[in-house]
């Protein structure tokens, strides 16, 4: 019994000396993969650097904090943050969690003129599905209490921001192509730059959107990637859409995508509550003529039924096309370019 007991302790010390060697080689291959990224990273035309990396958690966990990491793009946009912290499951190196709060700094190209911008974030966290290769597949930003300054239109910010791809999107299974992404976006509490006067109010209570964008996007700057991904047959398709802003309340499906002059263009259908003060906000706001406003209330009323609050609620084709938005048959206001 003696031997055996003696055997079991020196088969555990052994077990721990193996665990332990290969935990601190794990931790040394993180921080060679890392180099590794920076260079192909350099190799695309983006420089990512950081002040320090320290890796820890031993002995069930991989814990990577960067000091002062910085991120140059090939448009030249550059972001800084003070710290960025990401951990694994030594078991399940796939699923990398992360945090990110404080302020971030972004500086624009030199030849852009456009100011420097601060985006401080109250709580920040994020969790990451990694594939075979390596490569982030699907993932999940969850931001609390965003406050973004330097904005020439004035101060803006979001008590909370939920943005979700692949399958941690809902989806329970990986999609059936390569070129099909499912994504989720939500938005609550966002104050708009007070300089931006929006005829419907300052205050977005709520944006949420849900669906799959297909197609490829490149890999490049949003005027760049979007034009192009929209020129190749690209499509967003909208399973769910939902807006409360000011006296607006709309709620609906969609498919989307640009023109050749990078409008959107796309058709779906909406329900709509509020929609007689939105015209009436629109026209003091000078986004609509009087005669539109009030012959699409007029029209709108008499397709309406009364829900069982008591308020008017239409449910109606959108559409846009050739630069229009469309509810029904009505034009109502014109979309300008994205870009």
């Amino acid at each position: 019994m003696r031997r055996l007991i003696v055997s079991l302790l020196f088969l555990l010390v052994l077990l721990g000396v193996a665990w332990s060697a290969f935990w601190w080689w794990s931790a040394g291959e993180l921080k060679q993969q890392l180099t590794r990224w920076q260079t192909v990273q350099r190799e695309q035309g983006r420089d990512f650097g950081f002040a320090s990396a320290t890796v820890s958690g031993y002995p069930a966990h991989l814990r990577l904090r960067l000091e002062q990491p910085h991120l140059t793009g090939r448009g030249g946009w550059r972001w800084e943050a003070p710290a960025v912290h990401a951990e694994a499951a030594f078991l399940d190196l796939r699923t990398i969690t992360a945090t990110f709060s404080g302020t971030h700094e972004l500086y624009p190209p030199e030849s852009s003129g456009a100011a420097e911008l601060q985006l401080a974030v109250g709580a920040g966290q994020g969790r990451f599905l990694l594939d075979d290769r390596g490569a982030v597949a699907s993932g999940r930003l969850q931001l609390q209490r965003l406050a973004l300054a330097g904005h020439p239109d004035g101060p803006s910010s979001l008590r909370r921001l939920d943005l979700a791809w692949g399958t941690l999107a809902g989806e329970e299974e990986p999609p059936a192509r390569e070129a099909l992404l499912p994504f989720f976006l939500a938005m609550e509490d966002w104050d708009l730059p007070g300089a931006l006067a929006p005829p419907l109010g300052r205050r977005i209570d709520l944006l949420e959107a849900q669906g799959r964008v297909e197609g490829t996007v490149p890999l490049a700057p949003p005027e760049e990637a979007l034009p192009a991904w929209a020129a190749e047959g690209g499509t967003t398709e909208l399973e769910h859409m939902a807006l409360q802003w000011g006296p607006l309340s709309l709620a609906g499906d969609a498919s989307v995508t640009l023109d050749e002059r990078n409008r959107v263009l796309g058709a779906g259908t909406a329900r709509i509550r509020g929609f007689e003060r939105t015209l009436d906000a629109l026209h003091d706001g000078d986004v609509i003529a009087e005669d539109i406003a009030r012959l699409g209330a007029m029209g709108l009323r008499a397709l309406s039924q009364e829900d069982s609050d008591g308020h008017r609620v239409i449910e109606v084709p959108l559409s846009a096309q050739d630069g229009l938005l469309y509810v029904g048959p009505l034009p109502l206001m014109p979309l300008l370019p994205l870009f």
